[in-house]
């Protein structure tokens, strides 16, 4: 299972610091996002116009989504037309003051970022989420270091969940001993969840992502055409990560794994989205239908979701959790409660919440908007000891954070969600 490590904070300070929660514009009130960055706080959210814009930016410990209007129309046009580019100056994108899963980027192509460790985006300390991005043409590289680490994301000590990317043509390393050309991980333990890797390199270790003393969790994934002297796809140093239901160049070990041809549709132009003979391409991609069962296509369209059993790999792929937990994962009697994180998060309409009770007790289940206001209850009343999950469809709300409740006689707990509209 997916490890427990999104978007949790107690219900009572959520609700304190997010009444003045506010949807902030760039460059309509802010000329650059720093500047709304730096404005921003308790929950806000930052929504950046299509054009690009030459920063090198820092979220400085704020909590906020930032994001393109992708979020709010669910249009992935706005994703390759809201661009953030580092001028290949330094860093794209900098999380180093505790920032946790309040912390969000989606929906922008994140380009010509310069640094030693984490061209694009660099997360140390922090565990931000960071979805539905083009993460493109970014190097990791330094004059007086050997090597460069992470050039697309560099995660040390960090939790980050890294969802839904695109992440291709991006280079570590000058003349040896480069790590990591996609990612990079140093004690770390991300969730690294329908990404697609191709294209990136390094003159050393991992073209597609390098683990030291980590432990990725990698599901419906495809790494494919990267390069590196060692590991071309994937190199670790310590444990080996887990990597699951995906679709990984010369093979890797693990439950529902392949070593096939993605069938991109045309990669020499930029399309990484999956062939299907349903419309009009020669061949049907081995990636359809073959990601981690429990999971679902978020839509099935020409684009994302070509199949109907089960996810696709890769960037276009899964989004709808259908189970929170298989029944082998189910202990007969928990020895305490314990909330599983709600699947997907970011989700687009449909979401799981699901927990473990150690013993009967009245349970309250509740759903609030991001200034407090409880929106529906899903449970209220008795339940017993065991496994209980509950679905909740946001269609017909606003994309946007909302919260979730599960509460009992000894367990009170509260978590941030994200709908995708």
């Amino acid at each position: 299972m997916l490890k427990n490590n999104i978007l949790t904070i107690a219900l009572s300070i959520l609700l304190f610091v997010s009444v003045d929660a506010r949807i902030r514009h760039v460059p309509s009130e802010y000329p650059t996002i720093q500047d709304g960055i730096n404005d921003c706080s308790g929950g806000d959210t930052l929504l950046v116009a299509p054009g690009t814009y030459y920063e090198n930016i820092n979220f400085n410990g704020q909590y906020l989504v930032l994001a393109s209007t992708f979020l709010t129309t669910g249009n992935p046009d706005f994703i390759n037309s809201t661009v953030i580019d580092g001028g290949s100056a330094s860093r794209v994108m900098t999380f180093e003051t505790g920032e946790d899963s309040r912390a969000v980027v989606t929906g922008f192509t994140i380009t010509n970022g310069y640094s030693d460790n984490g061209g694009a985006v660099y997360c140390e300390n922090s565990s931000p989420v960071i979805s539905n991005n083009v993460i493109v043409n970014n190097t990791a590289s330094t004059g007086f270091w050997p090597y460069g680490q992470g050039a697309g994301i560099y995660c040390d000590n960090s939790e980050a969940t890294i969802l839904n990317n695109l992440i291709i043509n991006n280079h570590a390393g000058e003349t040896d001993g480069g790590r990591g050309g996609g990612i990079f991980c140093q004690d770390s333990s991300p969730d690294i969840i329908n990404n697609t890797f191709f294209g990136n390199e390094t003159n050393g270790y991992g073209g597609a992502i390098f683990s030291s003393s980590s432990f990725p969790v990698i599901t419906n994934c495809i790494l494919w055409g990267n390069s590196a002297p060692e590991g071309s796809e994937i190199y670790y140093e310590g444990d080996p990560p887990q990597v699951t239901y995906s679709d990984v160049y010369a093979g890797w070990s693990g439950e529902g794994n392949i070593n096939s041809n993605p069938e991109f549709r045309d990669r020499n132009q930029g399309d990484f989205h999956l062939m299907s003979t349903a419309y009009g391409y020669p061949y049907d991609s081995p990636c359809i239908d073959a990601g981690a069962p429990y999971i679902r296509d978020i839509a099935l369209d020409s684009l994302w979701g070509l199949g109907t059993i089960s996810s696709d790999m890769g960037a276009y792929g899964g989004g709808d959790f259908e189970l929170a937990a298989t029944e082998d994962e189910i202990p007969e009697k928990p020895m305490k409660m314990a909330l599983v994180k709600n699947y997907p998060n970011p989700f687009n309409s449909r979401t799981v919440i699901s927990f473990y009770l150690s013993e009967g007790s009245n349970v309250s289940v509740e759903i609030f908007d991001i200034l407090g206001r409880r929106i529906e209850s899903l449970h209220n009343s008795y339940l017993e000891e065991g496994y209980h999950k509950f679905a909740w469809d946001g269609d017909g709300l606003s994309g946007g954070i909302y919260l979730y409740s599960v509460k009992s006689k000894s367990f009170s707990v509260a978590r941030k969600m994200l709908l995708l509209k």
